[in-house]
């Protein structure tokens, strides 16, 4: 299942499961190819769990899902550290400080995460790009918005309200995170002017997995590990990922667990599971992201250690490189602009 299919059902949501085979599963909400198939089966066939898992492509729908709906059939939600912070303040997550295995995280992360998240993954945001289609990738966020013309109509930009803000922003000096209302109009007409290069505005793996002209997309907005999971859809090493900034924009998934969850328990195992040095570096090996997990990278291959993209140290890391918490004006301002760029986009295609 999908979260758009999700969406449709989600007021009507009646579980018709019975108590029984409930009691033998554990539904999981998280990002696409986030857990690798290995960690699944082995968590299975030791346990008798099976692992349900529903997925997103996008936090703000994510967002508005979890905000808007009460009894949702999710035990464990992977959300990144601002919404874990902020779904922590409304109630809506469970305590997990006292988990077996959260002392093999960083501290860095585990803070960031808080005491009601776990640290899993974390990277950058920058842009993927098709080595056989594009000969001169982009340097720069300023060189990405001002594409030459064999790329226009062949580039992907996020739909979340900082995301794709973050390349026109970034490349005036401005912080990602600003509320100045002015800047933010301003940002707006140079997104307007994009907007004639922009192919799609969906998550790439979304857009490759689902679009008969999925071969149309050379460059697009990413997150580091993207390229893997592409370069897996497509059958070949094509894809690239670059962070387009010296101190990029960073972001950190965080494992939490629905206060509402009748297997609270059940979803502390599993997480406790996950983030075992053994299990954690599985994990990353086979996911190709860079983990939180300190005790693991003892246990990572060479190539893994060796790229600098998954190996980073947590200590060359400055706090204004994180997601920061955006106002409900300034969200409302960002929403109101995207919107009227989707509706364009629809219209110019």
């Amino acid at each position: 299942m999908t979260i758009r299919t999700l969406f449709y059902y989600s007021l009507l949501f009646i579980p018709t499961v019975s108590f029984s085979l409930s009691a033998k599963q554990l539904n999981l909400l998280m990002w696409e190819d986030t857990l690798s198939t290995r960690v699944i089966n082995q968590w299975q066939k030791e346990t008798g769990i099976t692992l349900n898992i529903t997925h997103f492509d996008s936090n703000d729908d994510r967002d508005i899902l979890l905000s808007g709906n009460q009894n949702l059939p999710f035990d464990i939600l992977v959300l990144d550290n601002i919404s874990t912070n902020v779904f922590a303040e409304l109630g809506k997550l469970s305590e997990i400080t006292k988990i077996k295995n959260r002392k093999h995280h960083d501290k860095f992360w585990l803070e960031a995460c808080g005491e009601f998240g776990q640290p899993y993954f974390w990277g950058s945001v920058g842009v993927v790009y098709r080595t056989d289609k594009v000969k001169n990738p982009p340097k720069t966020w300023a060189e990405f918005i001002r594409p030459p013309p064999e790329l226009s109509g062949h580039i992907g930009l996020l739909n979340d309200t900082t995301d794709s803000f973050l390349p026109f922003l970034l490349s005036r000096g401005i912080s990602p995170h600003t509320d100045n209302a002015v800047a933010l109009k301003q940002t707006y007409q140079a997104m307007r002017r994009f907007n004639q290069h922009v192919l799609t505005y969906q998550y790439p793996l979304t857009f490759m997995n689902q679009e008969s002209n999925a071969q149309e997309l050379f460059l697009a907005m990413a997150y580091s590990g993207d390229q893997h999971l592409l370069n897996q859809q497509s059958g070949k090493d094509i894809w690239r990922f670059v962070a387009l900034s010296q101190q990029p924009q960073l972001w950190l998934d965080c494992l939490t667990i629905n206060k509402k969850s009748a297997k609270q328990a059940l979803a502390k195992r599993f997480i406790s599971y996950v983030s075992s040095p053994n299990i954690s570096a599985t994990n990353a090996t086979e996911i190709k992201a860079a983990t939180t997990n300190r005790s693991a990278r003892k246990l990572l291959p060479g190539w893994y250690l060796n790229d600098a993209l998954l190996s980073a140290e947590t200590e060359n890391i400055l706090v204004r490189q994180m997601e920061q918490v955006l106002s409900a004006e300034n969200i409302s301002l960002r929403a109101k602009i995207l919107s009227q760029l989707l509706i364009d986009h629809e219209t110019q295609y």
